[in-house]
């Protein structure tokens, strides 16, 4: 099997594994109870967090832990904008099913939602971005790393652009596809909340985690007794949580750099084949690469790949079978572009052979059905 669809979810790493066996035959009580097996899992997880610090730079304390990156993507906007009865915010055209159709829900309970548009490869106008900001402007929610795309955004510059316009207004980050692939250290950015997810970065399923500042007046959205994980009133899972910290703290910049070789090996192969559109950036994500195989469907060409037990996306898993991508569609994609669009997303796992034998497979395919015409 060749496997190139890592930007939709990732093998649990051996390492992980052995830790989540681990915590469930030492640690498989509930946190909340009052006994000292409790207390000393307590500890155990207090010092694990510490990573979270050490790869974002944001305080361990401050994050609660969700059931995906989704989840905290949805408790980010509905409990920072049910705080206010009504006001405005602003998302980009870009953004991942969970913080899009969240956004048009919130929009259907009255409040003021904003598009902000994006360029050819998905970078936001920075410029309408700038006089969008209002007065009662109440959250920004920008995808840090585009799920389809790979376009990395100057989280940066727009963290600053938010507090200069109206230093009242919260900047919430979605970072799934950024941990553990794109380097930011974000006690450097205006950010008051963060999202990351575990099943992208060779973690288990099921688990996520949100960054709260402490300065974030928010509305709970989940209602519970249990104390433990924060404003998600939940039964703390365990092994998850420790699976996520161990999987976050096997990053290793030599396998972001075999990544970044691949890619560059596959966009050296794509060259040589005509009408191929790159809808990727150069400034993206190690790992994601979406192109354009013009004259040929891409459910076709997955279709045949995965015949041939080769594994690619037509964009986000999330959004499997929903007719076009709504954000090749915000980049202003041909339609002819967007039918024959495909994802292909590399783990350090991957081998310059697969990529070798991904294009010895598809070529020849390429070439007999652009021929039926």
């Amino acid at each position: 099997m060749i496997y190139f669809d890592n930007a939709a979810t990732t093998k649990v790493r051996k390492e992980v594994k052995d830790e989540m066996i681990k915590i469930m035959d030492e640690y498989f009580i509930n946190l909340d109870a009052n006994y000292n097996l409790s207390l000393k899992f307590s500890k155990y997880l207090e010092e694990k967090k510490k990573i979270l610090k050490e790869r974002l730079g944001l305080d361990f304390k401050n994050f609660v832990f969700t059931t995906g990156g989704g989840e905290a993507n949805n408790i980010a906007l509905t409990s920072v904008i049910r705080k206010h009865k009504k006001g405005h915010f602003l998302i980009s055209s870009i953004e991942h099913a969970s913080v899009d159709i969240c956004a048009k829900e919130l929009a259907s309970e009255g409040y003021d939602l904003e598009y902000i548009p994006v360029d050819r490869y998905g970078n936001i106008d920075i410029e309408y971005f700038k006089n969008a900001i209002r007065e009662d402007t109440i959250l920004v929610s920008i995808i840090g790393v585009n799920n389809e795309l790979g376009t990395i955004q100057d989280m940066k510059c727009i963290g600053d652009i938010v507090k200069e316009k109206n230093k009242k207004t919260y900047l919430h980050i979605d970072f799934v596809q950024g941990l553990n692939h794109v380097d930011v250290d974000f006690s450097k950015i205006k950010v008051d909340l963060l999202s990351i997810s575990s099943h992208k970065i060779g973690g288990p399923k099921g688990i996520g985690a949100l960054y709260i500042s402490k300065d974030v007046k928010y509305k709970e959205q989940i209602y519970g007794e249990n104390s433990s994980n924060g404003l998600v009133h939940r039964t703390f899972p365990n092994e998850l949580v420790c699976g996520f910290l161990k999987a976050i703290s096997l990053y290793n910049k030599e396998e972001i750099e075999k990544m970044k070789k691949l890619k560059e090996y596959y966009l050296s192969k794509l060259s040589k084949i005509e009408n191929v559109d790159v809808n990727t950036p150069e400034n993206s994500s190690p790992s994601i690469i979406n192109n354009s195989f013009k004259g040929v469907r891409a459910e076709v060409i997955l279709n045949y790949l995965s015949t041939n037990d080769i594994y690619v996306s037509t964009g986000s898993a999330c959004s499997g079978n929903k007719g076009d991508s709504k954000i090749l569609k915000a980049i202003a994609l041909s339609q002819e572009s967007i039918n024959s669009s495909i994802r292909v997303s590399f783990s350090s796992e991957n081998t310059f052979e697969e990529i070798d034998k991904f294009f010895d497979i598809l070529i020849p395919f390429l070439e007999m059905a652009r021929s039926i015409k």
